[in-house]
C-alpha cells in the first residue's frame, strides 16, 4: 500500500514539476523583481509561449503522432525531436529578449535555457539524462547567484524531483545527479559571464 501511495505521489510530482514549470516560475520571478514595467508583459509573453505553451503543446503532437512513446518520453531516441525544438524556441526567446532590451538576467537566462539544450542533445546519443533535474536545478542556480534563500526551497524541490523520476524508474541516480550538475554549473557560470 505504501508503495502504491510513493509511486502515485512520485508521477504527480513528475507530472506537475517538468521543465517548463520551473521556467515559467523562472521567468515569472524576474519579470516582476527585474524587468522595467513596460518589459514585465514582455518576459511573461515571451517565457509562457516559448518556454511553456509551445513545447506542451509541441510534445503532445508529438505523442499523438507516436514520435514520443508515452508522457516520459521514456525511449531516450524519442527525445532528441523535443530537445530540438526546444533549442529552436529557446533561441527564438532569446533573440526577442535581446531585440526588445529586456533585463540582462533575462538574456542571461534564455542563453542557459538554450546552451543546455546542447549537453541534452549529445549526451542522449548515449545515455538517458534526466531533464527533469536539468529543469529542476535552473532556479537552484539563478536563486543562489542572486543571493536568494529561496534556492534553499528549489533544492528541496530538485531532491523531490529527483526522487519521483528514481521512485518512476525513469532515471537513475546518476541520470539524475549528472543532469542537476551540468544544469546547476552551466546556470551559475552563464550567469556570472553574462549578467556580472
Amino acid at each position: 500500500m505504501n508503495n502504491k501511495i510513493i509511486r502515485r505521489s512520485a508521477r504527480l510530482i513528475s507530472n506537475i514539476l517538468v521543465p517548463p514549470t520551473f521556467l515559467l516560475i523562472t521567468f515569472t520571478f524576474i519579470a516582476i523583481n527585474f524587468e522595467s514595467p513596460l518589459n514585465i508583459l514582455l518576459n511573461l509573453f515571451n517565457s509562457l509561449l516559448f518556454g511553456f505553451l509551445l513545447p506542451i503543446f509541441i510534445f503532445i503532437i508529438l505523442r499523438r503522432i507516436n514520435l514520443v512513446g508515452d508522457i516520459d518520453a521514456t525511449i531516450k531516441e524519442e527525445r532528441t525531436t523535443p530537445y530540438l525544438i526546444g533549442l529552436f524556441l529557446s533561441i527564438l526567446a532569446l533573440i526577442i529578449s535581446y531585440y526588445f532590451e529586456l533585463h540582462i538576467i533575462t538574456i542571461s537566462l534564455w542563453y542557459v535555457y538554450a546552451l543546455l539544450f546542447i549537453p541534452l542533445i549529445i549526451i542522449n546519443k548515449f545515455w538517458k539524462i534526466s531533464a527533469h533535474a536539468i529543469g529542476a536545478s535552473v532556479p537552484v542556480a539563478l536563486f543562489f547567484y542572486l543571493g536568494n534563500l529561496f534556492y534553499l526551497l528549489f533544492f528541496a524541490i530538485l531532491l523531490l524531483v529527483g526522487f519521483s523520476r528514481i521512485v518512476l524508474e525513469k532515471h537513475t541516480v546518476s541520470q539524475v545527479i549528472a543532469g542537476s550538475l551540468i544544469s546547476l554549473s552551466t546556470t551559475y557560470f552563464i550567469l556570472k559571464l553574462i549578467a556580472g
